[in-house]
């Protein structure tokens, strides 16, 4: 049961780290287009998709921490 439970874990854990790496991919994309835009609807699109991507990465980033951290209680 434990091994299953550290393998549901390790995907997980890969899981989120490629969410990770999406959404920084998608961040760098609106922080170009924030420095592009010139009009006041693109500026305000881009800081609210800016500030959306930042609380997703900050979910995802404690996600990981208390998936690690439940590994690190769970191993002997």
């Amino acid at each position: 049961m434990a091994k299953k439970k550290g393998k549901r874990t390790a995907d997980e854990l890969k899981r989120l780290r490629s969410e990770l790496s999406e959404v920084n991919y998608e961040l760098h994309g609106a922080y170009r287009s924030f420095n592009d835009a010139v009009e006041e609807p693109l500026i305000q699109s881009s800081i609210f998709e800016i500030n959306m991507l930042q609380e997703r990465h900050s979910y995802l980033l404690r996600r990981v921490k208390a998936l690690m951290e439940a590994g690190e209680e769970a191993a002997p």
